[in-house]
This record gives structure tokens, C-alpha cells and sequence, in this order.
């Protein structure tokens, strides 16, 4: 499973009155692409893109999340291409309507690489304060894990490149070899080799 498919499943597993959810992730070139999905179909889903003006719902997350209404929701997606809303409606239960969406920004690196929708299909009231506050933790935890893989990363990629040199360091010590590689290589290049 992916990273975002188990930040997904802990949040529907943790947050109350989150019934289902949905996680969208930036692609290169600014569109959102499904890649996580609790109580949808996530093979339907990932059929579409979304324009980042799709994918926010008109919302501006770059300072806080959102709860909107099932009006919000059904007025949005009027917008969407007859494609789209069909891709939609078809990736949903059959028999249910989303009454409440959650949207929730993933941050990391002062970028915002993902959003995720928690869903709940009984109750238009069913994210009150409390779980806003719950669910906004929740966030916060994940930008730190995140933080913190790409330190180890960091980290990894320092401790990689120290090794590297100190293996060319090591190679260049070897001149025997080296002069014996030019050498032999030498008469391919049609030139004599020089040494100091």
C-alpha cells in the first residue's frame, strides 16, 4: 500500500463520523490524480484527473481546511465535465449521497502535495469542532512524519555520497592501476599515454 493509502485508512479508522475518504496528490504538471480510497472505488477514480480548481473545490488551502456542504458539493460539481461527474457518481456506493466533505490539506516543504477528503453520508452535521480540531491534529502529525522521511532521506542520500568519495578517494590512491588502464587503453585511442 501506498503512503497516502495508509494515512488514509488511520484517518477513517480514527476520526469520528469519517465514513469514507479519498486522497488526491499533484502530479508534474499541476493536475490532481486520485491515489487512496476508503469506501469508493479507487480503480473508478483513477480514470480522471482534476484541475486544481476542481481538486479545491474552490477552497484556498493554503492557511486552513474546510467543511462543506452536501449543497457545496452538488452546486461544485456542476462544473465538472458530463466525463467527470459520471466518473464520480459511479465510483460512489450505490444508494449513497455524500452529505459532508471534509477537505484536509497535506502540507510538506511549504508546498501542498495532496488533499484528502473525508467523507459522511448520514449526517451534514457530522463534523463538528471537536473533530475539526481531531482531524486538523491528524494533519499535522502526518507533516511531521513526512518532515521527518525526508531528513532520513537527507541523511541517506549525505551518508551515500561520503561513501562515493571515499571510494573514488580510494581508487585514486591505486596508481598502478591507473597507469596500467591508460595503458592498455591508449593504443585504442591511437596516443601514447604520458606520465609525470
Amino acid at each position: 500500500a501506498s503512503f497516502y493509502d495508509y494515512v488514509l485508512a488511520q484517518a477513517v479508522d480514527a476520526i469520528p463520523s469519517v465514513e469514507a475518504g479519498s486522497v488526491v496528490r499533484q502530479l508534474p504538471g499541476g493536475e490532481y490524480q486520485y491515489v487512496a480510497a476508503r469506501g469508493f472505488s479507487l480503480n473508478v477514480l483513477q480514470t480522471i484527473t482534476l484541475a486544481p480548481p476542481e481538486a479545491l473545490l474552490d477552497q484556498d488551502l493554503s492557511h486552513s481546511s474546510y467543511v462543506l456542504t452536501h449543497e457545496h458539493i452538488v452546486r461544485r460539481s456542476q462544473r465538472y465535465s458530463p466525463k467527470k461527474k459520471a466518473v464520480l457518481s459511479q465510483a460512489i456506493p450505490p444508494g449513497q449521497s455524500i452529505l459532508t466533505t471534509f477537505m484536509l490539506p497535506i502540507r510538506f516543504a511549504n508546498v501542498l502535495p495532496a488533499i484528502m477528503y473525508l467523507d459522511n453520508f448520514h449526517d451534514e452535521k457530522a463534523f463538528d469542532d471537536e473533530i475539526i480540531a481531531m482531524a486538523e491534529g491528524f494533519a499535522s502529525q502526518v507533516t511531521v512524519v513526512l518532515n521527518r522521511l525526508r531528513w532520513q532521506h537527507k541523511q541517506d542520500q549525505y551518508a551515500y555520497t561520503q561513501h562515493l568519495l571515499t571510494d573514488i578517494e580510494s581508487l585514486l590512491q591505486r596508481v598502478d592501476d591507473i597507469r596500467k588502464f591508460f595503458t592498455e587503453l591508449s593504443p585504442q585511442l591511437n596516443c601514447e599515454p604520458r606520465f609525470g
